[in-house]
Parts: structure tokens; C-alpha cells; sequence
């Protein structure tokens, strides 16, 4: 079982208890200032026995160790704090985000158009250029059919 403590102040050692012939013993997994997903890697990598993340996390903020926030907690903070600014969200954005904040989930509309948020304009061109490569490539199965003037049976006007 893993669990933290504290080895000299400011920093902290998540460690792991055994059993041995011996009697009890104990081995740091980590050592770290401030918790963060990296460190949470290292001590799973090097854990013998189940490793649960959210526990360590949990007893982290408990005893009040500095634990780092995930990427996307800061991403929403920095973009909250940019709306408080007066700052505003181009419209297709704020749709991408309203979607995925309100399903939990992507739809895959939002999963295809989130794939191109972020990319440059040269890199949508390239991609464009290449989908339309693709459409031409697709062979035509069937000849169109020549154009008709549609009847129009008497009496009905």
C-alpha cells in the first residue's frame, strides 16, 4: 500500500509498506515538491503492489502538499480568467466548448473539429488539398443521365 510522507520541509516521499520474513518494511517510490503527473508515473512504475492515483492525490491535499493541477484545470482557469478580462470566444470555439462541457464527451462532429483547432492555416490547406486528391481519385461508378424537361400532364395547371 502506498502512502505519503513527509521527509524534511518542503518535500515529500510517496512510499510503499511490505511485508517481509524480516518484518515490516517500507521504500520510497518518489520523492517531490510538488505533486505532479510525472511523479505519479514514477511511483506506479516502481510499485510492487496496486497503485491508486487518486488516493495519493487525495491524501496529498489532505496533509497539504502542494499538488500541481492537470493541464486542462489550468487551460479552464487561464480562459476563465480571460472572460473576467472581458476578453470573448470566436463563435465556433464557443460551440466546440459548449459541446464537450455539456456531454461529458465528444460528439464526433466536435472530435473531427477539435483535430483541426490550433493547426495553422497552411496545415488546414494541406489537409484540404489532400481530401480533395482523395475525392478525385474515387472513381465514378456511373454515367450521369442526360437532362430532361420534366411533363407536366394536362390539365393540372
Amino acid at each position: 500500500m502506498a502512502y505519503l510522507k513527509q521527509s524534511r520541509p518542503g518535500r515529500w516521499e510517496i512510499r510503499e509498506s511490505r511485508v517481509t520474513p524480516a518484518g515490516p518494511r517500507s521504500r520510497t517510490l518518489a520523492t517531490f515538491a510538488s505533486l505532479d503527473r510525472s511523479h505519479l508515473a514514477l511511483a506506479k512504475s516502481r510499485a510492487e503492489n496496486k497503485f491508486d492515483e487518486g488516493a495519493i492525490i487525495e491524501a496529498a491535499r489532505r496533509v497539504g502538499a502542494p499538488v500541481e493541477s492537470a493541464p486542462a484545470d489550468s487551460s479552464a482557469a487561464a480562459l476563465l480568467r480571460a472572460l473576467g478580462d472581458g476578453h470573448s470566444l470566436a463563435p465556433g470555439l464557443c460551440r466546440l466548448l459548449q459541446d464537450a462541457l455539456a456531454t461529458g464527451k465528444q460528439s464526433p462532429a466536435t472530435e473531427e473539429a477539435l483535430g483541426h483547432v490550433g493547426k495553422s492555416a497552411e496545415q488546414r490547406g494541406a489537409e484540404l488539398v489532400d481530401l480533395m486528391l482523395l475525392g478525385d481519385a474515387i472513381p465514378s461508378s456511373a454515367k450521369p443521365s442526360p437532362l430532361t424537361f420534366p411533363v407536366i400532364p394536362a390539365g393540372s395547371i
